[in-house]
């Protein structure tokens, strides 16, 4: 804010709540997303000036609330022991979100979004290939609203979710 009296203070909202006053340079203030539920909200800030002029700016913004991943597990096809997937658990799975392996910068092509908290990995012996034994390998999952989580899966005795 900039005015030719000096500004007094600057106050902010959220969706008309007052977040907080501030009275010096830089005129800003930090918004803790976690208390704000997903979706559509509107920043404001009124500027007033040292004689009670006052100025507002708005903005539209958009929460999204990120997947998150609670367990990892290696599956098999019933009665087809060759086989191998992972079966991912959590919340917010999108059903058309993107599943990245390893530093891959394509999408895995063989997702099955089974709910908002489950999705399977699949594709046998190649994605078995994608987690080398005892190795963490990194699994990040991306909504198409760019919500997202980063974990990791470790394959073999005593392994599951890890961090990459």
């Amino acid at each position: 804010a900039a005015d030719d009296q000096g500004v007094a203070n600057v106050k902010f909202y959220l969706d008309g709540a007052l977040l907080g006053t501030v009275s010096s340079f830089p005129y800003r203030i930090t918004w803790d997303t976690t208390s704000t539920s997903a979706g559509s909200h509107t920043l404001s800030a009124r500027a007033t000036d040292t004689i009670g002029q006052q100025s507002l700016a708005q903005v539209s913004v958009s929460l999204v609330e990120p997947p998150s991943v609670s367990s990892i597990k290696k599956g098999q096809a019933p009665g087809r022991p060759n086989t191998f997937k992972i079966k991912i658990y959590g919340s917010n799975f999108d059903p058309d979100c993107k599943v990245y392996i390893g530093s891959d910068t394509t999408a895995w092509n063989n997702v099955k979004w089974k709910n908002s908290e489950k999705i399977v990995l699949k594709k046998g012996k190649t994605l078995k290939n994608k987690f080398p034994k005892g190795e963490c390998t990194a699994i990040r999952i991306v909504n198409p609203d760019g919500g997202e989580v980063t974990t990791g899966y470790q394959r073999g005795k005593g392994g599951g979710v890890c961090t990459p």
